[in-house]
């Protein structure tokens, strides 16, 4: 894909962003796209084939920005315990934001959207995958204990993806999340 393609490219998803945003994903149609962006329907149709093939690769672009960002701080040897605080404090962030936001839209459209659910787990297996080699890494580095990294991986991808259900089902507080996390780490902090 050439410069000019994918900046129409960018432009496209970045417009479809903010009315995802703006609605709920069932009322997004292609023509509010195509309006947002300013460009013709057969512009926009060589890109993408629907508001479902958009918000997928938002999500696919979104989940690749948090896991690219964790290569990066390993690959510059930043401290394993401050990267898992990073990452950690992604979901809180967004649990907590006041304004509509992406992980929201993408739970809700995971949940009513059974079919495209194994986007959702490849997006968590990766993660998964991510932490437990930020756990190794760690060990390495002598941060954390050496552990069954795959099994504490698990377990914490589990608990920040159910934190969005636990906050607004149970009514979870900042702090019982916080102490929760800071209780998972010290389990593996090499004191």
């Amino acid at each position: 894909m050439g410069r000019k393609a994918e900046k129409k490219r960018d432009l496209i998803l970045e417009q479809a962003r903010k009315i995802f945003l703006s609605r709920d994903f069932d009322q997004v149609t292609m023509t509010a796209i195509i309006d947002a962006c300013g460009i013709s329907h057969g512009g926009i149709y060589r890109y993408f084939a629907s508001p479902s093939e958009i918000f997928l690769t938002l999500f696919e672009r979104d989940s690749h920005a948090l896991l690219d960002a964790v290569s990066i701080s390993m690959w510059e040897q930043r401290s394993a315990v401050e990267i898992i605080k990073e990452i950690f404090s992604v979901y809180q962030k967004a649990i907590w934001d006041s304004k509509p936001n992406m992980m929201d839209r993408y739970n809700l459209f995971f949940k009513t959207h059974p079919e495209k659910r194994a986007v959702k787990r490849k997006q968590i297996d990766r993660l998964i995958q991510t932490i437990e080699q930020v756990l190794v890494y760690g060990g390495e580095k002598k941060e954390i204990k050496q552990v069954d990294s795959a099994f504490w991986a698990n377990q914490f991808v589990y608990f920040l993806e159910s934190l969005h259900h636990n906050v607004s089902v149970i009514g979870l507080t900042q702090n019982e999340v916080q102490e929760q996390f800071t209780r998972w780490l010290e389990q593996l902090k090499n004191n």
